[in-house]
């Protein structure tokens, strides 16, 4: 996340816009995958922050 991190030593704790990507992939027993965070420690969706020349597609590989 260089992109994200550059623009946070300019704008500190305030909110910014950002785009990014989450995946719902479902197995053939229509079972969920989830991933642990590793910032907070809880279970969610895979995904991602877009960084700059990056497609959609990129960023949910």
């Amino acid at each position: 996340m260089g992109y994200i991190r550059n623009i946070r030593n300019y704008v500190g704790h305030e909110p910014i816009l950002t785009a990014g990507v989450e995946l719902f992939v479902f197995n053939d027993k229509d079972e969920i995958l989830l991933q642990l965070r590793s910032d907070y420690n809880c279970w969610g969706f895979p995904g991602g922050s877009m960084e700059l020349g990056e497609t959609f597609e990129d960023v949910a590989i």
